[in-house]
């Protein structure tokens, strides 16, 4: 297993995997860890370079304490390019994950060629009801919880081991980094710093996520940064890289293809 150690000497976990002229970043998001990507993975290795990392209080990751707030995490990712030395790759990030990586496209965009957010949660947080919000905490350390939470987000029934998989990963995060990831994504508040994201941005919107709507990362992330587009799967919800990989596969193999081209 292979690890860096962060600023504040915490042992942060990644897996490389696949080779090619290209590097992709990949950023999963709250209460999994990065074995989400893994179906993804599999189809995207075989052309790029793939960097997976499993955020601080999450899957080998989990030993590490806090702060799990996003600006934490993009400072982590900082880290991890720096001591991977890591330069023009292409940052992908999945709901939190996708925030998390605005973050860090706002911060240090020079490093970037590419960025793509999935199914992402705004830089201006996303208000939920009270009795929402009560339910994504109760997932906290609670793996029928979590199951009732992810049935919720899935339009799509998953395949046995791969419904077990996403459950094993989401108890793997540590109940605290749940509960204070989860208050910190929620209240964003730098929409107007993402206004300065020049970087070329693919943002794709699974058609039946709810409440990340087409339109609703339309209006909230594609007309803030200044030069993205965006792009939905039919007939998928949150979790697009479970339900349809490879049709992710394809919508981000033709952006990063797109981008060796300019």
């Amino acid at each position: 297993m292979a690890y860096i150690t962060t600023n504040d000497s915490i042992q942060l976990h990644y897996t490389r995997k696949g080779s090619g002229t290209k590097t992709l970043v990949l950023v999963h998001g709250w209460q999994v860890s990065s074995a989400v990507w893994n179906l993804v993975a599999d189809e995207l290795s075989r052309k790029y370079q793939l960097i997976i990392v499993d955020l601080r209080g999450a899957g080998a990751s989990n030993a590490a304490p806090g702060p799990y707030t996003v600006e934490q995490h993009s400072e982590d990712l900082f880290n991890l390019v720096q001591s991977l030395e890591l330069k023009n790759f292409v940052l992908v990030g999945h709901s939190m994950g996708g925030a998390i990586a605005q973050r860090f496209a706002a911060d240090h965009c020079e490093l970037l060629v590419g960025l793509i957010v999935i199914a992402s949660v705004p830089a201006s947080g996303l208000e939920l009801p009270a009795d929402f919000q009560a339910f994504f905490r109760s997932a906290a350390g609670n793996r029928s919880q979590t199951e009732a939470l992810w049935k919720v987000f899935i339009a799509n029934p998953l395949a046995a081991e791969t419904f077990t998989m996403l459950l094993d990963s989401s108890m793997t995060v540590k109940p605290e980094a749940c509960l204070e990831s989860f208050d910190s994504w929620r209240q964003l508040n730098f929409a107007d710093e993402v206004k300065r994201i020049m970087t070329p941005t693919l943002v794709i919107a699974p058609e039946a996520d709810n409440p990340m709507t087409p339109d609703f990362l339309r209006e909230k992330i594609v007309a803030l940064i200044p030069n993205s587009r965006l792009r939905v799967i039919e007939k998928t919800s949150h979790y697009a890289q479970l339900e349809q990989p490879q049709e992710l596969g394809k919508l981000i193999t033709h952006f990063v293809d797109e981008l060796c081209s300019l």
